[in-house]
Formats: C-alpha cells, structure tokens, sequence
C-alpha cells in the first residue's frame, strides 16, 4: 500500500538511494547535522549526489528534522560502532601488555612508576579512533537517511520519493527510529512507523537518543575516574585488608551513585515513551506541509482501514515491539550498552596487571587473577551496574531526579553496592589469592585448589549476568 498513486516518470528502482555510513558519518555526522532548507540549490546536489542508486537498505533511518542534530549522530555511531570499538580497545590493550610482558617493559609515569598507563591509554584510544574514524571501513553497509537519499532541489524527484516511501521501506532490512519526545508528533515519522508495521517483518528498533548521550557521558567520566584509580593503586594496595577494603568502598561509591542517578533517568525516559504509546492519536500529529496531511491519513487508512485501528495498532503492536527493545531483559540497559559503559575496565586491569606485584605471583596465582579479571570486566561490572540502575529506579521514585531526596537515595544506593562490590572482591579474589599464598595449609587446602576455587566464585557471577541479561521471551500481539 502506499499514498494514492499519480503519473509518475520515475520508478522505485531508480529513486532507491542509498547513503553510505562512511558518508552518513563523515566530518562526525556532518550530514547528519544538516537542514537541507537551509542550504543553497548547489549545497543540495552535493548532498543529493553523497548517495547512491543501491537494490536495499540496511536500515531505514527515521527521525525528527528537527532534533538535536549531534544527539542522533552519537546514537547511530554507538549503535553501529560500539561494538567494534570494544574489540578494538580489547585489541590493543591485550597487544601492548603481551609487548610489556613479553619483550621489555614501556616507558612509565612519573605519579606511579610501578603500573603501565599504555595498555589504558592504548585501549581507550583505539575505541575513540574507531568511533570517529571506523565509518571509512562501512562503505557497503548502505540506509535511507532522507536529506540524502531523496533529491530536495527538484520539485518533481522530490515528490516521486516521498511518495516512494513505502517501497523504501518495503526493501529495507530493519527501521531505526531516532527518538525523542518529539518523534511522535510528526505526521511524517507516524507514516513511516504505519507502513513499516503493516509489512510485519521488518524489525524496528528504537534508539532513544538521551540514552545514548547519557551512555556516552558516563562513559567519559568513567574513563577518568579509571585514570585516578591507577595512580592512587599503588597506594591502596600497600594498606593491610581492612584499610583496604574501606578504600576500595570509598573509590568506587560516587560510580555506584552515578549509575543510580542514571537508572533514575533511564526510568523516567521509558515512562515518557509508555505514555506517549497510551496516548497516541495520529490525527493530533504536526506536519510542516498541512496540505500533506490528507494524502497520509488516506495512505494509512488503506493500510489499516480506519484511522482508529492504525491508533489501537500503535498503543498495542508497536508499543510492545519498541518496549521489548528497550527492556528486553531484567537489566535497564541492555548487555552491549553495558559492555560500553564500562570499555574502560580491561585496559585498566591490564595496565594494572603490568606491577612487578602481579608479574612475580607464581602462576597459579596469576591464573586466579585472570579469572577474576574476565569475570568483573564481562559479568561482576555490568551486574553491579545494573543493580545500581535497579535501586536508583526504585528508591529514588517519587521525588524529582535531582532533588533532595532523590539525591539521598542515590547516595544510599552508592554506599551499598559499593560495599556489595567489597565483599564480591574478598571472595572471588582475596579468597582464592589467599589460597594460592599457603594461608590455608593448616587446614588441609593445597595452594592450587585457589584456582578452582576462583572458577567456582566467579562462575557464580557469570550465571547471575546471563540470567539478567538473557533475553525475555515475549510474546507478540497480532
């Protein structure tokens, strides 16, 4: 189905356009950022000509024009990016502490000369450098992005792609909605979402646009928070247990506070989206073009036969599809958002893993330490976030986000998974270490059982995390 038809001279064949994510994200989403009625006709070739005459999309990108232009290019990068950029950072930390501990050691820091910043550093730079310059690699991988991919500097190529749109989204393997509280009150976007619901088989996914730049904030402060942590290790480390352990308590509570205050947001951002769901009438959406409306609520209506079902459509199908992708797992966040969050904490590890401590530990001591290492960076780290996210959603209910008692809840919930996070580590890392030290031979237990004792404690771990992050199985209305 599609708006009703006029003489055309052009085909859906010739006006599938495709553009790129190498140009989609080049000079950091310039074209993302641009409004084309705001450049000149020879602005408008240029852009027009940045796409190419493809057989499908591998998305169709749908969105605002008027929303935050830097918002929607730092969703798309970290969705199509963040992935590739965690193998890049894991990469090249593993390479450069394998040179450090195979060849010779690299230059260190004067503030602590007995740990490496390379691994971190290296790490951390190869995750950026694949973000910002990773999209030269994507020239195949081809979406609808509308400034680009339908001509805006003449009338007639114009109208026949806009009223392609249903074809484009008939070849296009899944449709990204760019979202914000605004996405569902554009008459345009509304269409998009009809048609692609009444095709049942393309898949839409929803990447709410605050999230993603929250992610990316946090992410940038917990990269400098690891950078004060290995300067100030050495220290830590030289204290007896229980110094230690109220250190360790008092260096990672203002994350854990953080991460409430971030399950808060998130909270109040998927309540925003259910209710704009439970309120939904596409006959209140805007349109720049009032002219347009009509041949919309035509182009609907023969998709869903009344305007009232497309709404029962959207507060039911829709609504269950795009919420499933945001909350499809116990977890607020899902496991690669995670995973994002905390890209900081191998290269860390690793460059803490360069001490002449760590390098002198006989081996099964150094193999307790890997085991606990992979098992905090994929399993315990997300876990312990999720947590936070969780009690900060529930605690800090009912009072304003950065009000008094919400700032008190968020305190609270800091102190108690940072001590959670205290105990975890004397059990799935002190116990095993002490092991392997001989500090329990009186009782029969030989300094090699620390190694299974480290899989068994952190095993533990990475059962808890699947079953947090699986999944759900929903079952999908029709």
């Amino acid at each position: 189905a599609s708006l009703p038809e006029t003489e055309q001279r052009f085909g859906a064949d010739e006006l599938r356009r495709g553009v790129p994510l190498s140009s989609l994200f080049a000079g950091l989403g310039r074209m993302i950022r641009t409004r084309t009625d705001a450049l000149t006709v020879a602005e408008q070739k240029k852009l027009f000509r940045a796409s190419r005459k493809v057989a499908n999309f591998d998305a169709f990108i749908s969105h605002v024009c008027s929303s935050p232009g830097r918002q929607k290019y730092l969703a798309l990068v970290l969705d199509q990016l963040g992935r590739p950029a965690f193998v890049a950072a894991l990469v090249v930390s593993l390479g450069l502490w394998a040179f450090e501990v195979c060849c010779r050691p690299l230059p260190r820091g004067a503030l602590n000369p007995s740990f490496s910043l390379w691994e971190l550093l290296g790490g951390l730079a190869a995750a950026w450098v694949v973000c910002v310059c990773g999209h030269v690699l994507c020239r195949r991988t081809c979406c609808f992005f509308d400034c680009a991919s339908i001509c805006s500097y003449d009338a007639e190529l114009r109208d026949a792609g806009i009223k392609n749109i249903p074809a484009f989204l008939r070849a296009s393997q899944e449709v990204v909605v760019l979202w914000d509280e605004r996405y569902f009150t554009r008459l345009w976007c509304v269409y998009e979402i009809a048609v692609a619901q009444s095709f049942g088989a393309i898949p839409i996914r929803i990447l709410p646009m605050g999230m993603y730049t929250l992610l990316a904030v946090i992410h940038m402060i917990m990269c400098v928070s690891s950078m004060f942590y290995i300067h100030v290790q050495n220290s830590v480390d030289d204290l007896s247990r229980w110094p230690w352990n109220m250190a360790y308590c008092l260096m990672v509570t203002p994350q854990s506070v953080l991460h409430a205050y971030v399950g808060r947001k998130l909270s109040d951002m998927q309540t925003r989206l259910q209710k704009q769901f439970d309120r939904f009438d596409v006959r209140t959406a805007a349109i720049s073009v009032e002219s347009d409306r009509r041949l919309i609520f035509t182009g609907i209506e023969e998709l869903y036969c009344s305007l009232e079902n497309f709404n029962n459509n959207v507060r039911t199908t829709l609504k269950l599809a795009a919420m499933r992708s945001l909350t499809g797992q116990k977890a607020m966040l899902p496991y690669r958002g995670m995973l994002w969050l905390y890209l900081n904490s191998l290269p860390y590890w690793l460059s803490c893993a360069t001490s002449s401590r760590t390098r002198g530990k006989p081996g099964h001591l150094q193999v307790t330490q890997c085991i606990y290492i992979v098992a905090c960076v994929f399993c315990w780290y997300p876990l312990k976030c999720a947590a936070a996210m969780e009690f900060g959603r529930r605690f800090a209910t009912g009072a304003r986000s950065i009000g008094p008692g919400a700032v008190a809840a968020y305190a609270a919930v800091g102190v108690v998974v940072a001590a959670l996070g205290t105990a975890w580590t004397s059990l799935a890392y002190e116990l095993p270490q002490s092991i392997g030290r001989g500090e329990w031979r009186g009782l029969g237990v030989e300094d090699w059982h620390g190694v299974p004792v480290a899989v068994l404690i952190n095993g533990l771990a990475c059962a808890a995390a699947m079953w947090v992050y699986w999944p759900r199985r929903v079952a999908w209305a029709r």
